[in-house]
């Protein structure tokens, strides 16, 4: 095992997540490491494959593993596991890391820090799914190997039982099985440039001039699989903000610039569509969120990109909203069940439950409820999730719209699995009328 115990990639991602397990987001455990240990770039990138390649091909792996290991699977403690799961992981799908170390480092980890007396069936396992490599990486297996279509969907694609059913109930199956495909691929690393900096202008001179990007979108939006220069720098001088591609492109599907002003960014969080609207020249724009943290890191956010004051509030967008003036917009990011973006999130999908939805439609329904008894007539509602989920979508708006009277659909931006994203969000426009 080698390196210090609290430098070791495979023992940190064994702690991010069994803290994941726990209850934590994978994102938010595996920061707090990078940000506490001082992790070659090597470490860095094979301790993030292993928390998310986890995640995203969990019930994948785990089948390999009944597959091998039979009948005493149910019974082994859940860190050998654990292990087993992320060595399978290694050996099937990190090409660059060479068997024999991988089988190695986990059966001495196993023997020193699990259980001596599953040494030998450790070891067996991995050294059999290294010989039957190229059968287990095979979708053919997985067929051959489940009782239905079902399992198969279950156990290749690596989705919860009642998420396929959701997913085939509400599309079509073309489009189900694009989403499952893309759900299990590394999102793009999303840049936006902060064109009010002049140096943020050479940036993009300097992209677009040499074809290092994959995707772009409107001007300053920038999406790619693989990047070939350092972003802290720019990113703490406020060149640049780290977003996903599809959260900054559904503002400009909405028709951002055609938004009447005041704008109302209830659900602000650490400001991501609050600082894109005010980057591009949307003012005034007020901000608020239920969350006092992530109000601070707004805070943090304006002074990065040097933007010009606005109002950052507490607030919670269930209840009676605390302003003397009515926004003429009315921005509803809502909470979601975050089934669009599990190429980023792939925690997500291990989380939810049918309870824990019911209870998001609840609260997304109690704030547009609330948001249009809040606007004068002319006003609009522009609400935004990034979940394929219809109930938490369409079905939304279409209640409000029957229950209201007063409201018309001005424009939709529905999902769209064909798209060249790996994210796919869901946004809308109210009108009062």
């Amino acid at each position: 095992m080698g390196k210090n115990k609290s430098q070791d990639p495979r023992l940190l991602a064994i702690f991010v997540i069994e803290q994941v397990i726990k209850g934590r987001e994978l994102q938010a455990a595996l920061d707090d490491i990078l940000r506490s240990r001082f992790l070659k770039l090597q470490d860095k990138a094979l301790l993030t494959h292993l928390t998310y390649g986890y995640f995203r091909l969990k019930t994948r792996l785990e089948f390999v593993l009944r597959f091998k290991i039979r009948g005493r699977f149910k019974k082994l403690p859940k860190r050998f596991v654990l292990c087993l799961a992320l060595a399978t992981y290694e050996i099937l799908y990190l090409d660059k890391i060479p068997e024999y170390a991988t089988v190695c480092w986990y059966v001495e980890y196993i023997k020193k820090k699990v259980n001596n007396s599953l040494t030998a069936l450790a070891n067996g396992v991995l050294r059999n799914i290294s010989r039957e490599k190229a059968l287990l990486i095979s979708e053919d297996f997985y067929r051959e190997h489940t009782k239905n279509q079902n399992d198969f969907l279950t156990a290749y694609y690596s989705m919860p039982e009642f998420l396929i059913n959701m997913l085939y109930s509400q599309y079509d199956r073309e489009e189900a099985a694009v989403f499952l495909e893309k759900s299990l691929l590394k999102p793009y690393i999303g840049i936006r440039i902060n064109k009010n900096l002049e140096e943020g202008k050479s940036l993009k001179e300097n992209i677009l001039a040499k074809k290092r990007y994959e995707l772009v979108v409107g001007e300053r939006i920038f999406g790619f699989e693989k990047i070939d220069f350092s972003l802290d720098d720019l990113e703490k001088k406020g060149i640049i903000s780290r977003k996903s591609v599809e959260s900054q492109k559904i503002l400009l599907d909405l028709r951002c610039d055609k938004w009447e002003t005041p704008i109302w960014d209830v659900c602000a969080g650490f400001g991501g569509k609050t600082t894109f609207l005010i980057e591009e020249g949307i003012f005034p724009v007020w901000a608020s969120d239920i969350n006092l943290k992530r109000l601070i890191g707004l805070k943090q956010e304006k002074k990065r990109l040097f933007l010009p004051e606005f109002p950052i509030f507490l607030a919670d967008g269930c209840s009676v909203y605390p302003l003397k003036r009515r926004p003429s917009t009315i921005l509803l990011d809502v909470p979601c069940s975050g089934l669009g973006v599990l190429c980023r999130r792939p925690d997500v999908k291990w989380k939810m439950t049918k309870e824990y939805i019911e209870k998001l439609k609840l609260i997304q329904y109690k704030m547009l409820d609330i948001a249009s008894e809040f606007l004068d007539k002319g006003g609009k509602i522009v609400y935004i999730t990034c979940t394929w989920n219809r109930e938490e979508n369409e079905e939304q708006l279409f209640r409000l719209i029957k229950k209201k009277k007063g409201f018309v659909l001005d424009k939709e931006v529905g999902v769209n699995f064909y798209s060249v994203y790996r994210e796919f969000f869901y946004g809308a426009v109210l009108k009062k009328v």
